[in-house]
């Protein structure tokens, strides 16, 4: 897969691109669900199991066990259930904006 094709996700270019940094990469990536907002994002998370499986280089994915299941043909998975996204701040911010 090229870098840029209009047949790669978000995730698949992250991927690619930390890919091609020598000596290892750290990605840190807060993902919501329900976050889908774009043609192309309708798999969501299942984007980043994709992402990394094509990935010809190792990675670890840490994730809240909710989500585990997703990860399912990674490897490497740590749960951590610290890590659930389980707070809205957006209808937090939208309360003090709507008037």
């Amino acid at each position: 897969m090229e870098i840029g094709r209009e047949d790669s996700s978000e995730p698949d270019l992250i991927i690619q691109i930390a890919d091609r940094i020598s000596g290892g990469s750290l990605i840190l990536g807060l993902v919501g669900e329900g976050q889908e907002i774009y043609v192309g994002e309708e798999e969501g998370i299942k984007q980043w199991c994709d992402a990394i499986v094509k990935s010809n280089k190792r990675w670890k994915v840490v994730c809240p066990s909710k989500i585990l299941n997703v990860f399912s043909g990674i490897t490497d998975v740590e749960v951590c259930d610290d890590l659930d996204l389980n707070k809205s701040l957006r209808s937090n911010f939208a309360e003090d904006v709507t008037n």
